[in-house]
């Protein structure tokens, strides 16, 4: 009897096995997804932010500079005016690029790769954080 309810379990363990791994497999099938989603759907915003503000500064830049060289009376000044302005822009964005840039695209993507729970889970504890901190004040 208890020989018989050894070799029951033991004849089970296979297929428990097999069940635990297809879900595991799953969830991590699931979790790889979700994570893919929120990095997929990230980069298509940024580009598209990209791409409508490029659009706007590129309008605004053309009309500025011949406005700036309608006021100097030439217009190769006010082109040449905005490019040192840009160029002065580079150089501040790509010596300040770590804690600009870098850091918060680092941050966003430990949030998304490496937290137990999700993304926006713990973008909404974030913000009840805070709104908790100002209710407080």
């Amino acid at each position: 009897m208890i020989k018989e309810k050894i070799v029951e379990i033991i004849m089970e363990i296979p297929e428990r096995f097999k069940g635990i791994t297809k879900a595991h497999y799953e969830y991590y099938k699931a979790a790889t997804y979700e994570q893919f989603v929120i990095v997929i759907s990230g980069i298509s915003i940024l580009a598209i932010l990209f791409l409508i503000t490029s659009l706007f500064l590129v309008f605004f830049t053309f009309g500025l500079a011949f406005y700036i060289g309608f006021l100097l009376g030439n217009y190769a000044w006010g082109f040449m005016i905005l490019s040192g302005v840009y160029l002065l822009s580079g150089i501040i964005i790509y010596r300040k690029r770590g804690p600009w840039i870098v850091d918060p695209v680092v941050r966003t993507l430990e949030l998304v790769f490496y937290s137990d729970s999700g993304l926006f889970d713990n973008l909404i504890k974030r913000r009840r954080k805070k709104e908790n901190e100002k209710s407080k004040k």
